[in-house]
């Protein structure tokens, strides 16, 4: 410990040169470490579990464009692989097939029932509710700018294609009225009296 230029250095007496090893170690996003000896199967071990690693971040930063995933500062204040998440959910809403399983399976391969748990005690929603949120939230917008639009339209644009009537239920139960009135009474200006 270190109190100032003109201060001696205090080191504690449990201090330890691993623990200057171990703090790189974080900052380097270190994914597993070996001690000597070690066998040939830990070696291996530990370099298939970093070019899984690899390959899963070089996976996000193909899909998520770099102006919403950052190495060095997240969007939230959640474990890595929630803003994931979050990150891909952002920009891939309007897809109808999207759900934590599918991006659980093909983006950052990990147990869909673990992620699924840490998502609602991190974020306090299921996935499920946050998607469908923010698709509520995006036709809002969309149903804001284009009032002339079909609701079928509206609907496949924030990822209820296969099912309009299911979106104009779920608007409703999200709003309490129908996405036609809401485009109707819900975004009309307040007269100036």
């Amino acid at each position: 410990m270190i109190f100032g230029p003109f201060l001696p250095q205090i080191k504690h007496p449990c201090w330890n040169p691993f623990i200057e090893y171990a703090k790189q170690a974080i900052i380097y996003k270190v994914s597993n470490y070996l001690l000597k000896p070690c066998n040939e199967s830990q070696i291996i071990d530990a370099i298939k579990k970093a070019s899984g690693e690899i390959r899963r971040r070089k996976k996000i930063k193909e899909l998520v464009p770099e102006a919403v995933i950052s190495e060095n500062i997240s969007r939230y204040h959640y474990k890595e692989y929630i803003n994931q998440i979050l990150d891909y959910v952002d920009l891939h809403f309007a897809d109808p097939n999207l759900s934590l399983k599918w991006i659980a399976q093909n983006i950052l391969y990990m147990n869909v029932d673990y992620l699924s748990r840490e998502f609602t005690h991190q974020t306090g929603q299921k996935f499920t509710d946050y998607l469908t949120n923010l698709r509520i939230a995006k036709a809002k917008v969309l149903l804001k700018d284009c009032q002339n639009e079909k609701i079928y339209t509206i609907a496949d644009k924030v990822g209820f294609a296969n099912n309009p009537q299911y979106f104009i239920q779920l608007f409703k139960s999200a709003t309490g009225m129908t996405p036609r009135a809401w485009i109707k009474y819900g975004v009309m200006e307040k007269p100036l009296i």
